[in-house]
């Protein structure tokens, strides 16, 4: 928690090996207890694939040895796992168990801290509902001091799920703030972290300061992204995907989206979107409907015969794709993900199962890229797709 994750590591092996030379004793508990912090300090120094598997081990063991309590904290360390790996689902499926198993057996801080974890990976797929009712049931539960901070980070994903982005952003700051007060530096630079993404807000000098403090490539990841979105600078946002894929770790996306871009050019800390956008009006000298025209504004449609990209430009683009090859799939994969990070409640959209979503994507994206060369039957082609998009409830200012 405090950063010296390397140390935390060699610290829990070594208690599973003392433990286990003590033989069967009744009074204590149960050695697997120094493998689930094992899994723990591995996540904390970003060994997130080392992590999973010792965990996935750790589950086989107590489960021949009947040990709730360790069920639990295996389930819910392979939720934070798969939560950093960008593996919502999964980790919607190992808090969901973890819970489960919680309750049976009446441990009432795992459970609270179960259905925190829950609760954010409802919201991140953007099922707002599922996460305020999560966040319901842990109400009901005593609170649960471990993770504290970490665990805040489920009120203000909810908060996003639901379209209250002001209210997630200072959910993210307080628990920072607190982070910051209790010594827990890799969760606040999680917390800073995502902030930044949710809201474009500039957390890149305290992330620098935690990796500085820290011994974790994943909080090094996280402050390098930082201060590469702030730059702007293409080729760092690029090497900082690098280090999250080196990682195990769900990738930020290298371009933040269009509107969050715009806002944090203008933002200064401690403001908020509303604050912003109307000052950024002022400034510019437009009224709101202005400034609504010219976001809305149509292309003209290409008139016949007009060539919108040069025969280079084109191949430039197929030959890219083309490079893609097998990495097609998690390119479609890493798209969903980034989609419903940046904006959870577009996950509602999508009602069939993701996978076949994201094969689907692959190939129209592949189908697009072909027909770039044949102007008419590319822009027949994405008008009808335009078109069945409207059928299933998709709107303008979706894009």
């Amino acid at each position: 928690m405090t950063g010296r994750t390397a140390e935390a590591v060699t610290a829990a092996e070594a208690g599973f090996t003392d433990h286990v030379a003590l033989g069967d004793e009744l009074a204590i508990a149960h050695p697997a207890t120094h493998i689930v912090n094992q899994v723990f300090a591995l996540t904390e120094a970003g060994r997130l694939t080392e992590a999973e598997q010792l965990a996935r081990a750790g589950v086989e063991i107590v489960a021949s040895h009947r040990v709730p309590i360790a069920q639990i904290w295996f389930a819910a360390n392979l939720g934070r796992v798969a939560t950093l790996q960008g593996r919502v689902a999964t980790a919607r499926r190992y808090f969901a168990e973890a819970a489960g198993l919680a309750e049976a057996n009446r441990f009432a801080g795992p459970r609270f801290m179960a259905l925190s974890g829950l609760a954010l990976a409802h919201a991140m797929l953007g099922d707002a509902d599922a996460a305020a009712q999560a966040l319901a049931e842990r109400a009901a539960v005593p609170a649960f001091g471990f993770l504290g901070p970490e665990q805040q980070l489920a009120d203000a994903w909810t908060a996003l799920a639901s379209r209250l982005p002001a209210a997630a952003a200072d959910i993210f700051r307080a628990a920072a703030a607190q982070a910051a007060a209790t010594g827990h530096r890799t969760a606040e630079s999680w917390l800073w972290h995502d902030l930044m993404r949710a809201s474009g807000y500039d957390a890149s000098a305290r992330l620098r300061e935690l990796a500085a403090a820290c011994d974790s490539p994943l909080v090094t990841a996280r402050a390098r992204h930082a201060v590469a979105a702030r730059a702007r600078d293409a080729r760092e946002l690029a090497a900082a995907a690098e280090d999250f894929a080196a990682l195990g770790a769900s990738s930020p996306s290298c371009r933040p989206a269009t509107y969050r871009r715009h806002h944090a050019r203008h933002r200064r800390p401690g403001r908020r979107l509303g604050q912003d956008r109307r000052s950024h009006l002022r400034h510019q000298g437009r009224t709101a409907e202005d400034s609504h025209r010219l976001r809305h504004r149509r292309r003209p449609a290409p008139r016949p015969g007009e060539q919108l990209m040069t025969p280079e430009q084109i191949t430039l683009v197929q030959s890219s794709f083309e490079r893609l090859g097998p990495q097609l799939p998690a390119m479609a994969t890493g798209f969903y993900q980034e989609l419903f990070w940046r904006d959870p409640a577009l996950r509602s959209l999508f009602t069939t199962d993701l996978t076949q979503q994201e094969v689907k994507f692959a190939e129209k994206l592949t189908e697009i890229v072909r027909a770039m060369p044949r102007l008419g039957e590319l822009l027949a082609h994405t008008r009808e797709l335009g078109a069945r998009h409207v059928g299933y409830g998709v709107r303008a200012a979706d894009y």
